[in-house]
């Protein structure tokens, strides 16, 4: 859907693989980023890790459009904090079919 309206892919920069929350936040400094599409492991990762540090990567996701997930549900303390921090929040999990 993204190819339609203009948009493209884009792969963290990174130098190790999986890529780490601290990777990942610091790729969505980029002004042209505005989505991040990741699984909900990794999400979990990057908000621990947020909270590790006094939770300043928070305005990172909430300048972006929207955050989606998918691969697992949520927790819903995982989605409720994300939402108070001003995070879109989409879930992608089970959406086929």
């Amino acid at each position: 859907m993204m190819w339609y309206v203009g948009g493209a892919y884009a792969l963290p920069l990174t130098t190790s693989f999986p890529p780490s929350p601290k990777e990942i936040i610091a790729s969505l400094q980029y002004p042209k980023i505005t989505k991040l599409l990741t699984v909900t492991l990794m999400l979990e990762e990057i908000i621990e890790w947020l909270h590790q540090y006094d939770n300043i990567g928070f305005q990172t996701l909430a300048r972006l459009k929207f955050v989606i997930y998918g691969g697992a549900c949520c927790s819903t303390d995982i989605c409720n904090e994300l939402i108070e921090h001003g995070v879109n929040v989409i879930n992608m999990y089970g959406s086929t079919g």
